[in-house]
C-alpha cells in the first residue's frame, strides 16, 4: 500500500491508522511518500508508525511521480495507491481485489469514494470529448432517461446501481496490477497534478488493458486536502488542462478544436447565468475558468498543429 502526503499531517495520521490495520490483516508493505510537507508529516510518520517505509522528498514532486517511485521500490504483485485524506476498511480492499480478480487484463480498479457527509463522490468517469462536453455544459442530459444518463456520462450522474466499465477512474484510491505498471511505466511524470489518472488510463486502454470500478468498495475521502492549500484556484486550471492534454494526445486536432469551442461557449453561458442570478462568486468562477481554458486551448491547439500539419 502506498500513501502520498503533502501538508496533511492529521489526515495522514488517520489514514495510516486505518491502513495499518488493513495491512496487518492482509500482509504486505506500507509506504508513505511525503512531498516535502512543512507541517511535520514526515516526522510524525517516523515517530508514530515505525513499520512504515518512508520516502521523504526534498521537494514536492507531484502525485504521479511520488507514486511511481514507491511502486518501483515496493514488492508485491499489486499496489494500492491511497491519498492521505482517505480512510480504508478491510471490506473495501477485499472488494477491490475481487474487481481485479474478475479479469486478468484489468490494469487497475477504482473505489467508490464517499464524502464525510456520506454522499458518494464521482470516481468512475468517461473520457472527455466534444459531444459529451456539449451534453454536459448545456444541460442536455436532462433530455435523457435517468438510467441512460448515468451510463452515458457516469461521474455525478451515475446512481451507483449501474454495472459499468468506466473509461477512467479518479486516483484517490486505486488498486494497480504490477504488470500494467511495468508495461507502461506508470503515471506520466511530466504531469504534476490533475489529469494523470486520465492520461494513464488512456494509455492502458490503447494497450488492451481494462479499467475496473468496484462500487462496493466504499472508502471515506475528504477531498482536495492537499490541493486546496497548495494550489488554490489554480487547481481548476490544472483540471481543465487535463482534458485538453488527453484530447491533444489521443483524439487529434479536430476533436480538440471542437472541444475548445464547446467548452468556451459553455463557460461563457455559465458566467452569463451567474450574472443573471446576481451571483458574483459563480460569475467570477466561470470567468476565471473561461480565461484559463482559452489560454490553455490556444497552447494545445498550436502544439497539435505543429505535430500534425
Amino acid at each position: 500500500m502506498i500513501v502520498v502526503s503533502y501538508n496533511t499531517r492529521e489526515l495522514t495520521r488517520r489514514c495510516l491508522e486505518s491502513a495499518s490495520a488493513v495491512v496487518a490483516s492482509l500482509g504486505g508493505e506500507l509506504w508513505v511518500v511525503d512531498n516535502a510537507s512543512g507541517d511535520g508529516t514526515a516526522a510524525m510518520v517516523q515517530g508514530e508508525f515505525p513499520r512504515v517505509q518512508l520516502i521523504a522528498k526534498a521537494k514536492n514532486v507531484g502525485y504521479g511521480t511520488a507514486n511511481n517511485e514507491a511502486m518501483r521500490r515496493a514488492a508485491g504483485s499489486r499496489f494500492l495507491l491511497v491519498n492521505s485524506d482517505v480512510e480504508l476498511t478491510r471490506e473495501a480492499v477485499d472488494e477491490l481485489m475481487v474487481g481485479m480478480d474478475a479479469d486478468r487484463r484489468t490494469a487497475l480498479v477504482g473505489a467508490c469514494l464517499v464524502a464525510p457527509n456520506g454522499r458518494p463522490r464521482p470516481s468512475a468517469r468517461r473520457f472527455p470529448g466534444p459531444l459529451r462536453e456539449l451534453v454536459q455544459r448545456f444541460r442536455l442530459y436532462r433530455l435523457l432517461p435517468r438510467g441512460r444518463r448515468g451510463l452515458v456520462l457516469l461521474g455525478e450522474h451515475a446512481s451507483g446501481a449501474e454495472a459499468v466499465e468506466p473509461d477512467w477512474v479518479t486516483g484517490a484510491c486505486l488498486l494497480v496490477r504490477r504488470e500494467a505498471f511495468e508495461e507502461t511505466g506508470g503515471f506520466d511524470e511530466s504531469i504534476f497534478m490533475y489529469g494523470e489518472e486520465l492520461e494513464w488510463c488512456a494509455r492502458l486502454r490503447r494497450l488492451g488493458w481494462r479499467i475496473g470500478y468496484a462500487r462496493g468498495a466504499r472508502v471515506l475521502h475528504v477531498g482536495r486536502a492537499s490541493s486546496e492549500s497548495a494550489l488554490g484556484r489554480r487547481r481548476l486550471a490544472l483540471s481543465l488542462e487535463g482534458d485538453l492534454r488527453y484530447l491533444a494526445r489521443f483524439r487529434g486536432r479536430w476533436a480538440l478544436w471542437a472541444f475548445v469551442v464547446i467548452r468556451a461557449s459553455g463557460l461563457a453561458f455559465e458566467a452569463a447565468l451567474g450574472a443573471l442570478a446576481r451571483s458574483r462568486e459563480a460569475r467570477e468562477l466561470a470567468a476565471y475558468q473561461l480565461r484559463e481554458h482559452l489560454r490553455l486551448g490556444r497552447r494545445y491547439l498550436s502544439d497539435v498543429l505543429v505535430r500534425q500539419p
